[in-house]
């Protein structure tokens, strides 16, 4: 991503409109967000890109590792777009990666108008059940032709990622715990086996006229 410096491929990326990094609750450890001009520059066409970015510190300790990395230039894609860092975020879960330790490896960039896209909302405790009702009819109002799929919080979503994980490990509870009952049970039987053989063999040792010594 660098000139003459490590390439990473599939990045994710976060591309939001203003206020975005306040909504996700992004903490800043160096730099600074993004400014009302860095989003005003993106605005008004789709071929209009931007020049700056905020990159997370797991990814910043893979291109620059113990090196500050505000000021520096990074390349995006095959035309390499340049990127200015302005900004490092303490950490930010990535939507899609393929180990823990690239969670946390991404990049985020100012967008004038984001289409096809999620609408993220903060809302204060005890509000949203009321913000969830007014967001359908707030959308319809801005535009007529939106297409809206589905309106549900975050805890609902993350909910449902992970529900086919969460029946993958009751299904393995459920057989190690099947598992260890009939260990258990074989156990029990092997002694109980055991403790009847040794009763049967001293009833017949006592017959042939053993005495206790």
């Amino acid at each position: 991503l660098e000139p003459h410096g490590r390439t990473l491929s599939e990045v994710p990326t976060y591309l939001g409109t203003r206020g975005f990094t306040g909504t996700l609750g992004l903490r800043l450890t160096e730099g600074r967000t993004f400014t009302e001009d860095e989003y005003a520059a993106v605005e008004g066409g789709s071929n209009k890109t931007p020049t700056v970015t905020i990159i997370t510190e797991a990814l910043a300790a893979k291109l620059w590792p113990g090196a500050p990395a505000v000021g520096r230039t990074l390349y995006m894609g095959d035309k390499h777009i340049p990127l200015r860092v302005v900004g490092v975020a303490a950490h930010l879960l990535s939507p899609d990666f393929n180990s823990i330790d690239d969670s946390g490896v991404n990049f985020l960039l100012p967008s004038g108008r984001v289409s096809d896209s999620l609408y993220v909302v903060r809302v204060e405790p005890g509000y949203v059940d009321q913000v969830l009702k007014a967001i359908p009819s707030t959308l319809a109002r801005v535009d007529t032709h939106r297409i809206l799929l589905r309106v549900a919080p975050y805890a609902e979503t993350v909910d449902a990622f992970f529900k086919a994980d969460r029946a993958a490990i009751v299904a393995l509870l459920a057989v190690l715990s099947s598992l260890v009952a009939l260990t258990c049970l074989g156990v029990g039987a092997l002694s109980s086996l055991w403790v009847q053989q040794r009763v049967h063999h001293i009833g017949i040792t006592r017959a042939l006229g053993a005495t206790a010594s």
